[in-house]
């Protein structure tokens, strides 16, 4: 993961096992698929009834290439939700089953020839000249041209940008066709009743 997740807790009392529980399922949903760049998780507890105990709400945000995948629901009256760890493993098998079906769309674009997307982030521009430098994950640079830049312009990045992108080979070596810019966005809030 590009960036460290990030756990929050409001208005509950979180032992160390909650923690380590939510990151032992943050690292299950990595080594199923290894590009997502971001998690972040905030529980909460959106109703506080005497006669139902207190419900808790688990809310994940996983930034994947090209999608968000959000889970973030209202536990209602059941009674299971008054369990945080099984609140927990509830919306992270509820995310589980986002991911793979994300996994699985692109698989099938890929079948159907698109070219896959990669991720990185801008190492180097020279926006006199109209073009930067993409570092992947694995070390290596991929140039791009401006023109290349879909929603934006040169003048919107900086170093360290985190963008997707596909990628082809040019005459000099990889290039980017295409480069969108990765939004840092933060988990919503989730509703209060």
């Amino acid at each position: 993961m590009e960036n460290p997740p990030e756990i929050s807790f409001r208005d509950v009392d979180a032992s160390e096992m909650h923690r380590d529980k939510i990151q032992e399922e943050i690292d299950k949903l990595e080594r199923y698929f290894d590009r997502i760049t971001s998690c972040r998780v905030v529980v909460d507890q959106p109703h506080q009834h005497s006669e139902h105990g207190n419900l808790y709400r688990v809310g994940i945000r996983l930034n994947v290439p090209d999608k968000q995948l959000v889970v973030s629901r209202d536990p209602g009256e059941s009674t299971e939700r008054q369990d945080l760890g099984v609140a927990i493993t509830d919306a992270f098998q509820t995310m589980r089953r986002q991911l793979e079906q994300y996994v699985e769309q692109m698989r099938r674009g890929r079948r159907k020839g698109r070219d896959p997307v990669r991720h990185g982030k801008v190492v180097r521009l020279m926006p006199d000249e109209g073009y930067g430098f993409i570092r992947t994950p694995d070390g290596r640079d991929v140039y791009f041209h401006e023109n290349t830049i879909s929603s934006a312009t040169l003048d919107d990045l900086h170093a360290q940008h985190p963008v997707w992108f596909t990628e082809e080979e040019g005459d000099k070596g990889p290039m980017a066709r295409e480069v969108h810019l990765m939004e840092e966005e933060a988990l919503p809030e989730l509703e209060e009743e």
